[in-house]
């Protein structure tokens, strides 16, 4: 109980964060949107995801930025149980980004409701290739702590990939 009481209070900074971002003059020019495709993470086979940068900021010599994404995927049980089932999965997450262009290191939280399932949260980090110029491609390597139990016949690597392109 104490893990999802953190989890919706650094959700919630993030997402005054991002509000406040969303009237700054000053940046309203430099967000980016990312259409991506992700695998194995988020407690899913795959999934295409919307990916929006918020707040985006020179930190002296580093570059920072808050991401939220959402998306839709199929998530299921593992391949050696029987019967093999799938599932309609909810990814999202709520990041922060910050290193030189284009490499960066992401950290978060994240989660998905998968159908059938409980909600699954975990703690994200990873590194970004990522330029923050529109029709640019990205790509992304993370790993994940599980902040909530599973099932364990539910498929869950703790990590995952994706790679897209902004505009």
């Amino acid at each position: 109980m104490k893990k999802l009481i953190l989890c919706i209070i650094i959700k919630g900074l993030f997402l005054i964060n991002t509000a406040l971002a969303q009237n700054n003059a000053e940046h309203s020019d430099n967000r980016l949107n990312a259409i991506t495709l992700n695998a194995f993470g988020y407690s899913v086979f795959y999934s295409i995801q919307y990916e929006r940068l918020f707040a985006i900021r020179n930190i002296g010599r580093f570059t920072g930025y808050a991401s939220g994404l959402a998306g839709i995927g199929l998530s299921g049980t593992l391949f050696f149980k029987r019967p093999n089932i799938s599932y309609l999965s909810f990814p999202h997450h709520l990041t922060y980004n910050i290193g030189f262009d284009p490499l960066r290191l992401e950290t978060g939280i994240g989660g998905a409701v998968i159908n059938g399932y409980k909600n699954q949260y975990f703690v994200l980090t990873g590194l970004r290739l990522h330029s923050l110029q529109k029709q640019r491609v990205q790509l992304r390597v993370y790993f994940q702590l599980p902040l909530t139990k599973s099932d364990e016949e539910l498929f869950k690597l703790n990590g995952g990939w994706s790679i897209g392109i902004n505009f």
